[in-house]
């Protein structure tokens, strides 16, 4: 009996250990449901939308509260939805965007002040404190009335240890290889490879937490247990969540801690090869199924960590994520912007990364600038630029208006500063809606800038999937950098000095058309300009005021600002 029981408890042991194989499984999501978008709902798309797309980020619990609870919820994000974008493109007090990315929706197991959502107790369920699935369904239709496409949090990497397929799964029950389990994980260690935090510091225990005579995995914290996506019958349930909601209607996900969804073992607990197929075979077998259908969807990766292990999650740019948020870019920006006055290797750097972005991506591939977010990715750039508005502008501009589809976060365009909460929860205070008016009234408040950002970057196909090229200037501190493509040319100026001053530019070996040379925006009353073969290496652009941007076009454009 004893060498029964034994031999159970070893079989069930190596059931539950991660191996460092690649799947490798023609059924890769096995049976999962049906792609079958709701027509009524769902907005139609021949081909992909996400490459020309502005998007704006809600923290939904912070946005708009539509019943005086304290909470926003989807109600109120639907009551506002003519701020964000009304559809009509005549008027002009909207601000642009064309996609929403919601923040968690569904029911979590925290409902306090932190309440973040990413501890996922039912992917079916409409988290209570912000509506219902009819709800979301309005949001959806509403939204789509004015071309805007909303995508959702994705959490797969992991659940909330409340969340009933965990219970079971610690309890012994069928859903067991749906987490990760170990008997002795710290027997794994060795003097070279040891468990830590899938980011680096720590040591087992941070990742690795008791239950009973066991330990699963965790690399968040006890209270989000990680999927074991190694399992077929995980992957299939989490492909029929995907599933759910693409058919009702949504346009895509942003899908959280994309590094850290397989394991194998210790110092192997993120960047692995499974995760690029898990990736890949979601693009194939989901996505473009839905492409095929007439309703191109995306994806969007949280990959927070340098460029060049952000890079393979593109792929080869069309067989993996859509897009992928760009973190050393907000850091560039964020460098730059705070000391490009003082050191020309700030915007050295700066220009170099705009580079690396134009000739390394993968063609299909589409980047995805940003400032902040919900996490401490850094302070809102209120705050972190000591209150300066024209710096939050000049920074919301280059990421803007940078390779990609940017998404701003909500409140950053209304200058926001942080809240008084400590860490992560200063950035996801009470939206304030209520400076809307009065901004609107100003035409060089941090918001109307934001629009006229997003009316450029809507209206001119350059400044979306065009090149990039830089252009030196005299004084090595201004950042200069065209965008083109066939038919437009447009030529950025961006200065990071405390006074006004005449800055030239060298064109000298650039193939950039003669003529005329229009301001399309700029804080100065400014003037046309005209590039000849004479001043082709001295090309003097207008005043370039404190922290300030100057967009042109080589040829005939309508003024914006």
């Amino acid at each position: 009996m004893k060498r029964v029981i034994s031999l159970c408890l070893f079989t069930l042991l190596l059931s539950c250990v991660s191996t460092s194989k690649v799947i490798d499984d023609p059924n890769f999501f096995g049976n999962f449901n049906p792609i079958n978008p709701d027509e009524k709902y769902s907005l139609k798309a021949e081909t992909p939308w996400h490459g020309d797309a502005v998007f704006y980020h809600i923290w939904v619990k912070a946005f708009s509260d539509s019943n005086g609870d304290g909470i926003g919820d989807i109600r109120g994000i639907i009551q506002k939805l003519d701020y964000l974008n009304d559809g009509d493109p005549s008027t002009s007090n909207d601000l642009g965007v064309t996609g929403i990315w919601l923040s968690p929706i569904f029911e979590c197991d925290f409902k306090g002040d932190n309440m973040h959502g990413y501890d996922t107790v039912d992917y079916y369920k409409i988290n209570e404190k912000f509506g219902t699935e009819a709800d979301v369904i309005e949001l959806l239709s509403e939204a789509h009335k004015r071309g805007i496409r909303v995508i959702f949090d994705y959490v797969v990497n992991h659940t909330s240890s409340k969340h009933p397929w965990f219970l079971d799964s610690k309890n012994g029950g069928e859903k067991r290889d749906w987490y990760i389990w170990k008997k002795n994980p710290s027997k794994e260690d060795t003097k070279t490879k040891k468990w830590q935090r899938a980011w680096g510091g720590g040591n087992w225990t941070n990742v690795w937490h008791r239950h009973a005579d066991w330990y699963y995995y965790g690399a968040f914290w006890s209270g989000m247990p990680d999927l074991n996506l190694k399992n077929r019958d995980t992957r299939e349930e989490m492909a029929n969540v995907l599933v759910y909601w693409l058919n009702k209607g949504f346009d895509g996900v942003r899908i959280d801690a994309v590094r850290y969804i397989s394991e194998d073992g210790p110092d192997a607990a993120a960047d692995r090869p499974d995760t690029h197929v898990f990736f890949k075979k979601m693009r194939g077998d989901i996505f473009e199924k839905y492409n095929a259908a007439g309703y191109a969807k995306m994806m969007v990766g949280e990959a927070w960590t340098d460029k060049d292990k952000i890079l393979p999650y593109y792929g080869n740019g069309t067989d993996e994520l859509h897009m992928c948020f760009d973190f050393p870019m907000a850091y560039t920006i964020r460098d730059t912007v705070k000391s490009g006055e003082r050191s020309a290797a700030k915007v050295e750097n700066l220009n170099n990364y705009f580079e690396y972005i134009e000739n390394t991506l993968p063609k299909g591939a589409v980047n995805a600038p940003f400032l902040t977010n919900h996490d401490e990715v850094a302070s809102r750039p209120f705050t972190d630029y000591g209150g300066n508005i024209d710096k939050c502008i000049l920074a919301a501009g280059l990421a803007i208006l940078a390779h990609g589809s940017p998404f701003i976060y909500n409140g950053n365009e209304l200058g926001m500063a942080d809240g008084k909460a400590k860490g992560d929860m200063r950035h996801r205070t009470r939206i304030e809606l209520e400076k809307i008016e009065s901004l609107l009234a100003d035409k060089d408040s941090i918001l109307n800038w934001h629009k006229y950002f997003i009316k450029l970057k809507k209206s001119y196909s350059a400044l979306r999937t065009g090149g990039y090229k830089r252009v030196p200037s005299d004084d090595g501190k201004t950042l200069a950098f065209l965008r083109y493509n066939d038919s437009e040319t447009m030529l950025i100026v961006a200065g990071f000095n405390k006074e006004t001053k005449s800055v030239s530019l060298d064109f000298s070996g650039i193939d950039v058309p003669k003529g005329e040379v229009t301001l399309l925006l700029g804080k100065t009353a400014g003037k046309n300009l005209s590039l000849t073969d004479e001043n082709l290496s001295k090309f003097t652009v207008g005043d370039i005021e404190p922290a300030s941007m100057q967009v042109y076009i080589f040829g005939v454009g309508e003024r914006i600002r």
